[in-house]
């Protein structure tokens, strides 16, 4: 049978390295250029440039032991947005009559993350209520308005360049809702770091201090919204940052 507390270092082994793996893949910024962009190389913030990691004793890099951010190569390309780059909405449509409570559905980890298809029901809602096939509708001056369309877990994607948005939400069967406020999409500014591994990085990140259009240009924004069949009073819409 095995030592049970092995076993239980072996499982918690494991669980590290799916996390590890799931922050890396989920928090890797857009690697698209898009005009005006630009990307200069700049030493590694955790390693100082050195490419090696240091003991908690020893000032010094530790031999051999490579700086995970950088891969040992002590500088990271950094990428300046230009007037042209989008920020990243990602969005969830819900029932409002029938939306969940359990907080942990609208974390922004939940919401990003790619639909996971159940083989019995041909689909698993990101959350209780979440609808599939409604459009959001993001409308900018005289541009032609960009429609996102949510997926079978009631999710969605869209790319918004600075501007303000009125914002739309049809779903088939409940009441039209037009957001009051307009969607303020300001110009991105801060640098975006392409560093090899960002294994709890926003924790990291908050940890330092980001600002929120450091957070907006790695991470995007947040959109809910909560259609209802009752009355167009009752729908909602929110947005918050992604990290």
């Amino acid at each position: 049978m095995g030592n049970p507390i092995s076993r239980l270092l072996g499982v918690c082994v494991t669980v590290g390295i799916i996390t590890s793996v799931f922050w890396a893949t989920s928090y890797r910024p857009d690697p698209k250029l898009y005009d005006g962009d630009s990307v200069e190389s700049r030493p590694c913030k955790m390693c100082d440039g050195a490419g090696g990691l240091q003991t908690v004793d020893d000032a010094r890099p530790t031999p051999g032991l490579r700086c995970g951010y950088c891969g040992g190569d002590g500088s990271v390309k950094v990428l300046i947005p230009g007037p042209n780059r989008p920020t990243v909405i990602w969005g969830l449509v819900v029932d409002r009559e029938r939306i969940g409570k359990d907080p942990k559905h609208y974390y922004p980890a939940t919401i990003r993350r790619p639909p996971r298809i159940d083989p019995k029901t041909r689909d698993q809602p990101a959350t209780l209520g979440a609808l599939a096939n409604v459009q959001v509708v993001f409308a900018e001056g005289d541009n032609d308005p960009i429609v996102a369309t949510t997926d079978v877990t009631g999710r969605f994607s869209a790319h918004l360049l600075p501007g303000r948005y009125t914002v739309e939400v049809v779903a088939p069967h409940y009441h039209p809702l037009k957001w009051r406020k307009r969607l303020l999409i300001e110009r991105l500014s801060s640098p975006i770091w392409y560093e090899d591994t960002m294994v709890m990085r926003a924790t990291a990140m908050a940890e330092e201090g980001i600002t929120d259009d450091e957070s907006r240009a790695v991470h995007g924004l947040m959109f809910v919204a909560g259609v209802s069949q009752r009355s167009p009073r009752r729908g909602f819409c929110k947005t918050y940052l992604a990290h």
